[in-house]
């Protein structure tokens, strides 16, 4: 089983409330959150080729053949590599369901920092009470996997923008765009090499998501929480 911490790590107990009170729901337990340096962090996102079994290989193989079939894609396509480098790349931190854990990219609390952890706890809040590793089950069909993923992003953005706009000082929500705007240079850099059509479906979620929820959320926090 899980051994969750007994208390919040103080650096993020504030982040933790103001999740709660914007979400309209209490967390069951404090959760891990793992402040990780940059190399450590791309251990954790990235898989190493080994790791692939026949099947695996097979898979990405049939992908990479339907993405030159309609048109997004040519030659040859290492979907490994680009699934790779969108995971580590083009993110800054991220909560796993499977081992209740976010692990964030920083060891330093940065305003850029506070604002990653209010989405990554947001997703944390919606685990311990919606179940998020539905999103891994076989019958899970792709389209309804992204609608999920949908819900999910949109409601964390959701959050993750009131915080910006409700608990940040004008300076502090200066140094965030300076950081928000390096972060994305950054992540294009890293990802130079990834197909666009890859870089556009890991986006679509949270394209989509926000708008979604943000017009359930005019009924009120109920309505998120019945379409979960």
């Amino acid at each position: 089983s899980i051994e969750h911490p007994r208390a919040w790590d103080p650096r993020v107990a504030d982040l933790a409330a103001y999740v709660e009170s914007a979400r309209g729901l209490e967390f069951d337990h404090p959760v891990l959150v793992d402040f990780l340096t940059a190399a450590e962090y791309t251990h954790e996102t990235t898989s190493e080729q080994d790791a692939l079994d026949n099947e695996d290989r097979a898979g990405l193989d049939r992908q990479a053949a339907s993405l030159r079939a309609i048109g997004v894609a040519s030659g040859d396509v290492d979907l490994f590599a680009a699934f790779n480098s969108v995971a580590d790349g083009g993110t800054l931190a991220f909560y796993e369901p499977v081992e209740q854990v976010i692990r964030v990219r920083g060891t330093t609390m940065t305003v850029g920092l506070q604002v990653t952890l209010v989405h990554e706890l947001t997703h944390a809040l919606q685990d311990q009470h919606f179940d998020l590793e539905r999103l891994y089950e076989d019958d899970l069909d792709s389209s309804a996997a992204t609608a999920f993923r949908a819900l999910i992003e949109g409601d964390a953005l959701r959050v993750e923008e009131a915080y910006t706009t409700e608990e940040l000082s004008s300076e502090e929500q200066t140094a965030y765009d300076e950081e928000y705007a390096s972060a994305l240079e950054t992540s294009a850099d890293s990802t130079v090499d990834v197909p666009p059509f890859i870089s556009a479906s890991f986006s679509v979620p949270y394209l989509l998501g926000q708008p979604f929820v943000m017009m359930l959320a005019d009924l009120g926090n109920g309505a998120v929480d019945d379409a979960f």
